[in-house]
């Protein structure tokens, strides 16, 4: 299969003077790109989210100063109009989180001026209905409404707290599920949870369990929001692995495995749902790691069995995050830039399905 290059880039055009640019994401049109701009901790200045259109001179950029000296996993709202963050403690080694914060009407020409609100918590996702985050502090999973400024109580959630293993959120499509991950050293376990939103009793239904409280665990969700995927890092056992729950039922099954480690990410299922995009290790940094620059590979699904793996780039360290914009756009939101890869498959998809060798074009 032929590698496939970037067809977009954006980079800040008018990032602050002095700055350090991170944390870039794009908006679901592809108009405007969102990303902090952090001073020197002796500067005197306040870290800073900027918002500027993208591709564009740097003109009419918005600048809203953050309430903490550090921020992290900027993420826009399905619709675009509005973002949100987590909110660290830069004085602590990890960062401790401060909580949750969002911005609102960021596609006013006039810019929103200052951060809108914010709530304790560790993680968030956003819900499809662009105006509620689903948030997990150590001990609650709750659906904030920004707007609104209201919350509702989903389940207890019973996690450490630890900031190098926070719990992770991930939403259905459908806006009916949320799955989330916990653990407990106590234990040395870590679990993955569902919490149905169409049922009205309070709680949640365990999926799966890892043995190890040093597990990293990244849910995400296939695009009919039947089944489950979960991506595992186990440091401490030297694997990567990513299992797929169909119908949230039954063990898992375990389609990809890796004796490497992986980036800790999230994965995005093809929206035509028969693929995993994710980034593969394929060979350490040196002798003594198992970690490594990865590729974006594509693993083919037929049915719920792996039927083959297809590198998609060349090797990078800088791997972050990864969403589909449409049904053929992927971006992938790195540390100072996003790019855009356009992945058409040809018609002779089901040649893949079946495990022979499928081909890319870039058309």
């Amino acid at each position: 299969m032929n590698r496939i290059e970037y067809h977009e880039e954006f980079r800040p055009q008018c990032s602050p003077p002095g700055s350090e640019v991170s944390g870039i994401r794009i908006s679901p049109d592809k108009k405007r790109i969102a990303y902090f701009a952090r001073f020197p901790p002796n500067s005197g200045l306040v870290n800073i989210i900027c918002i500027e259109p993208a591709g564009g001179t740097g003109q009419g950029i918005i600048k809203i100063e953050l309430v903490t000296g550090m921020a992290s996993d900027l993420r826009w709202s399905p619709d675009g109009a509005h973002l949100a963050c987590c909110l660290n403690d830069p004085k602590t080694t990890p960062c401790t989180p401060l909580g949750i914060a969002w911005i609102t009407n960021c596609r006013d020409p006039a810019g929103p001026q200052r951060v809108a609100g914010q709530t304790h918590g560790m993680s968030f996702a956003w819900m499809p209905t662009n105006e509620e985050l689903a948030v997990a502090s150590s001990a609650f999973l709750r659906i904030i409404n920004i707007q609104k400024n209201s919350e509702k109580k989903i389940a207890d959630l019973h996690d450490d707290g630890d900031p190098l293993f926070p719990p992770k959120v991930a939403v259905s499509p459908d806006g009916n599920r949320i799955a989330y991950t916990t653990r407990r050293t106590d234990e040395n376990i870590s679990r993955v949870w569902i919490a149905n939103l169409t049922d009205e009793r309070w709680g949640s239904i365990l999926l799966t369990s890892y043995p190890g409280a040093f597990v990293f665990l990244s849910p995400f969700w296939s695009p009919d929001s039947m089944t489950l995927g979960l991506h595992v890092v186990h440091p401490k056992m030297e694997k990567s692995e990513i299992a797929i729950f169909p119908n949230l039922s039954g063990e898992g099954e375990i389609v990809y495995r890796n004796n490497l480690l992986n980036p800790v990410h999230e994965p995005s299922y093809v929206p035509s749902g028969n693929g995993i995009i994710f980034y593969h290790a394929a060979q350490p940094s040196y002798q003594y790691t198992k970690a490594g620059p990865a590729h974006l590979a594509l693993l083919v699904l037929c049915g719920n069995s792996p039927a083959g793996m297809h590198i998609l780039t060349e090797p990078s360290d800088n791997n972050v995050w990864l969403r589909f914009i449409d049904t053929r756009q992927l971006a992938v939101d790195g540390a100072d830039a996003v790019f855009l890869l356009n992945l058409p498959f040809r018609q002779d998809h089901d040649r893949m399905k079946t495990g022979q060798t499928g081909r890319l074009n870039n058309e």
